[in-house]
């Protein structure tokens, strides 16, 4: 009798490999332009430089005929607005030197107004400006002493400020440092300053100050 024999089993076929996935060909990237570079045009050389504006001459005025050296010496003071109040403006001429208490002093309003009003003229125009804040101080007295003289060479006058003070209450003050802003502010009027006396009268002689005083009686 024949023997039975397990059956065998037939080998397993092997699974089929799964093929290798591929990876996608990568882009290709074309680099970013770079941006062009700024250019500047080229330098001119040989161009000859720009010449400075000429400042214009200081003006000149002819001095009086009979006009003599004399040291003027004027006040004023401030008001609430640091405007200049008119009412307070003086003005003397002195006959010797201005630092001379004892030196004779003659009032301008008495016999020359014209050059009082001259100065004021001029020193409320320069120290002007409608931003309160550049103006000079309120309630100051100010006192401005002139040296007012001929030029020999060409007959027109010459004016410069010799002193300059400041007072409020009742210290005075001289201006000595040239750069302090209010300095600075009276100092303005410098340029035009000899016009101040383009008409200034003499000092009033004695005959003329007796005559005065006689028509004062007359009047009385």
């Amino acid at each position: 009798m024949a023997s039975l024999k397990k059956p065998v089993k037939a080998p397993s076929a092997a699974p089929a490999k799964k093929p290798a996935a591929t990876k996608p060909a990568a882009e290709k990237t074309t680099p970013a332009k770079a941006a062009p570079k700024k250019t500047f045009p080229a330098k001119k050389t040989g161009t000859a430089a720009k010449p400075a504006v000429a400042r214009a001459p200081r003006p000149t005025w002819e001095a009086p005929a009979d006009m003599k050296t004399g040291s003027y010496d004027f006040l004023f003071t401030t008001d609430d607005h640091g405007l200049i109040d008119m009412r307070t403006a003086q003005g003397v001429r002195i006959k010797g030197k201005w630092d001379n208490p004892d030196a004779p002093r003659y009032d301008l309003r008495e016999f020359d107004i014209n050059t009082l009003m001259a100065f004021y003229a001029r020193i409320s125009a320069v120290v002007f400006a409608p931003n309160p804040i550049r103006r000079l101080p309120a309630n100051t007295t100010f006192r401005l002493v002139i040296r007012a003289v001929v030029r020999r060479a060409d007959g027109t006058l010459a004016a410069r400020i010799i002193g300059a003070s400041h007072k409020s209450g009742k210290k005075t003050v001289w201006f000595e440092d040239k750069a302090d802003p209010t300095y600075r502010k009276l100092r303005k009027v410098a340029r035009i300053l000899p016009s101040v006396f383009v008409d200034a009268q003499l000092f009033p002689s004695g005959r003329r100050s007796k005559k005065n005083q006689e028509e004062a009686d007359l009047d009385e």
